[in-house]
């Protein structure tokens, strides 16, 4: 999808969102004006970042007010509001100078990331009862539309814990910082919980090994399928491409 088709997308999905919590022909001239705005957004979002949900453009919602800094009062509060109403959130979630506004630090974020895999329209969903034990094992209870996962925390399981105590918020994170490498994170998070899951190669059968392509590395399907479910990630031919290429994993070969 280039830029242009993905901004129209991201438009629809803005016009039919603002569509459903106001009033077209009841609050007509408020519909236009939160519109305005978030097209605005919108554009930014399209210019700036490969995004083709609402819900992936959550994570760019500070930098954008940033940007607007310099703007009238009046219009960073309609900004705000238009924010609020698109993504059902409460106003002050988007005013800068807000004490709602929460953000981490680049290298608390690159702990929890790595921990948990998590990227930038993830984190936003995070709510502070979103740890969970079971079984001496602690997992993030993720919530979002249409999705419930629950994801392994694979290290600094008390620094994770530390974090989650220590935001006041409620998600977790109001605002995350911009030009984050989360795929890096996520690539390391990948690794790591695969070598916790995976069994011994010589003691799997034919049936339950994955074999990548072009290569005689082998992975074990069912450690593969963990991974997918923790990340969302269904692609198994990305996945395996991940763990086979990254050094740090002491692949066994045939």
């Amino acid at each position: 999808m280039n830029r242009s088709d993905n901004l129209e997308v991201l438009i629809r999905e803005t016009e039919n969102i603002l569509k459903k919590r106001l009033n077209p022909q009841g609050a007509r001239n408020t519909y236009r004006t939160y519109r305005l705005h978030c097209v605005s957004f919108i554009k930014w979002i399209a210019e700036n970042h490969e995004c083709t949900t609402l819900a992936e453009a959550r994570a760019y919602v500070a930098p954008w007010l940033q940007s607007r800094a310099k703007l009238s009062k009046n219009t960073r509060m309609v900004d705000a509001s238009a924010l609020a109403k698109l993504y059902g959130e409460a106003r002050q979630c988007f005013l800068l100078d807000s004490p709602y506004i929460q953000s981490p630090s680049p290298n608390t974020l690159r702990l929890f990331c790595m921990s948990t895999g998590l990227v930038g329209h993830e984190l936003v969903h995070l709510k502070k009862n979103c740890l969970v034990r079971f079984n001496h094992q602690y997992f993030i209870r993720l919530e979002m539309p249409g999705e419930l996962r629950m994801v392994p925390v694979v290290d600094n399981r008390e620094a994770v814990t530390r974090i989650i105590d220590g935001c006041s918020t409620e998600p977790l994170w109001t605002a995350l910082p911009d030009r984050f490498d989360y795929e890096a994170a996520r690539n390391h998070y990948i690794v790591r919980l695969y070598k916790r899951l995976a069994r011994p190669v010589h003691s799997l059968v034919e049936n339950e090994q994955y074999r990548l392509h072009s290569t005689a590395d082998i992975l074990d399907k069912r450690a593969l399928f963990g991974v997918a479910q923790s990340t969302g990630i269904y692609d198994y031919r990305a996945l395996a491409r991940k763990i086979g290429r990254l050094p740090e994993l002491n692949r066994t070969k045939s």
